[in-house]
């Protein structure tokens, strides 16, 4: 057994039972948690000082579509339009396995040097069996803790039988993944769902998706609630609903055009909307979700989306969801030349919508979200000797207001040290950055997309 004390650091648990501690140590046995103590001794454990830390839960990503870090830096003036024609036209019909090997490897690397020890992928352009192993492959490689959400096939061709009204279901290679590879619930990278739901597919094969996830009994996902999607259903969602096929482990990404009445009947069911705010502020999703959930009594969660078009870290969704939710509720006081004297939504709120909400809204609240003992040891220490997070007074506020990815000193995934002192360890991506950039550039000369 391996034994290791992160000792006296600044510790905010997102555990109410536990709490915060301006210093504590962590004790950690092979992959768990065992105690969150002051003054732990263990002679034979090695030691991790964090006295110029703050150590919190890892962060955990729940929504981002990771092979597209091969496209990064072409789409940041596009439309929702631009993006679905390019990038699930042209480019998706020209991925190769190995591109998706190495578009999730470079991804996964990047959410890990973040402080992100566990993502949701939602894997949408699954084009065959091969370019689902091979993005398995990139996530066990990585090391990262995953929801690996197997989705069907995109790309022209693709998409227009898959994604506009399909009446296709779900690729059947999702059921030998469950029954062979992923069937290991207690592995860190397990098997989730990416569904298209009622917006991209007939309500009838939205069902039949939703009851096959049942029956493997892995969490999913489907991109809804957003009136700019052509087909754009609640109704659909209603129906679903009503059928006994939303619950807590059934998220909707995105949500930003439900009513209310409908985001608090979600909410009776404890049915999750993941937020990804910069995403939906550029493609004109509307305003996020993030107030009316709130108003329903269930915080959301967030992730970062589509990491072609904005970095895949969580620090900045963090802060624009909650600054831009505090705008929000001000504008009625604004507009009648009101003193804003009052913050409606605190840091520690948006601290919970990437550890505990996130943890809890991809099935995973048993194993992380909080330094809990029991729970694994997924753990990202920020260090306070940094001239941006210098002097640390509040620690949640730090992270929250202060802090970026320079600032994560050491990430541990599951007792296993992945980066220490501001360095990953021994990362495969340096051996295959030329690879990489050869890939991303036969994609968009294949494709025909212009930088």
């Amino acid at each position: 057994m391996s034994r290791r004390i992160i000792k006296d650091g600044a510790v905010v648990s997102m555990d109410p039972d536990i709490g915060d501690h301006q210093r504590a140590d962590i004790l950690i046995e092979d992959e768990e948690i065992l105690a969150v103590e002051t003054d732990i001794s263990d002679a034979g454990a090695e030691t991790i000082d964090a006295s110029n830390a703050i150590v919190i839960p890892g962060f955990v990503n729940a929504h981002l579509h990771a092979y597209q870090s091969l496209f990064r830096g072409i789409i940041g003036d596009w439309t929702l339009h631009d993006y679905v024609e390019n990038v699930h036209g042209p480019i998706d019909a020209e991925l190769r396995p190995r591109d998706m090997y190495l578009g999730n490897l470079f991804s996964l690397y990047e959410q890990l040097a973040a402080g992100v020890t566990t993502v949701f992928d939602f894997c949408h352009s699954i084009n065959s069996p091969e370019h689902a192993d091979r993005a398995i492959d990139a996530h066990e490689d990585a090391g990262i803790r995953a929801v690996f959400a197997h989705g069907p096939p995109n790309g022209t061709g693709n998409r227009e039988k898959w994604h506009d009204n399909s009446d296709l279901t779900h690729p059947e290679y999702v059921r030998d993944l469950r029954e062979g590879r992923l069937s290991d619930d207690d592995s860190r990278v397990t098997l989730g769902m990416a569904v298209r739901g009622p917006d991209f597919s007939s309500q009838e094969v939205a069902e039949q998706d939703l009851a096959l996830a049942q029956e493997l009994d892995v969490p999913v996902s489907m991109h809804a609630g957003v009136d700019m999607y052509e087909s754009y259903d609640t109704d659909g969602l209603l129906e679903l609903l009503d059928d006994g096929l939303l619950g807590p482990h059934t998220s909707l990404v995105h949500g930003n055009s439900l009513t209310a009445e409908m985001v608090n009947r979600l909410a009776d069911n404890d049915v999750p909307i993941i937020v990804t705010p910069e995403i939906e502020l550029q493609l004109g999703y509307e305003w996020h979700s993030v107030g009316p959930m709130l108003e329903a009594g269930r915080g959301p969660s967030l992730g970062s989306d589509i990491v072609c078009n904005v970095a895949g870290e969580l620090f900045t969704q963090m802060r624009m969801a909650l600054q831009t939710q505090r705008a929000l509720d001000n504008v009625d006081r604004i507009e009648r030349g009101e003193r804003v004297d009052s913050l409606t939504v605190d840091a520690r709120s948006a601290l919970e919508w990437v550890t505990t909400n996130a943890a809890r809204d991809i099935g995973l609240d048993d194993r992380v979200g909080s330094l809990t003992p029991g729970k694994r040891a997924d753990i990202t220490l920020i260090s306070t000797e940094d001239i941006n997070t210098l002097p640390g007074h509040d620690p949640v506020e730090t992270v929250v207001f202060q802090a970026n990815p320079s600032n994560v000193d050491t990430v541990i995934v599951g007792g296993e040290v992945l980066k220490a002192d501001g360095e990953l360890v021994d990362p495969l991506y340096p051996d295959l950055e030329t690879e990489f950039r050869e890939a991303a550039d036969r994609l968009l000369t294949a494709s025909g997309v212009t930088r």
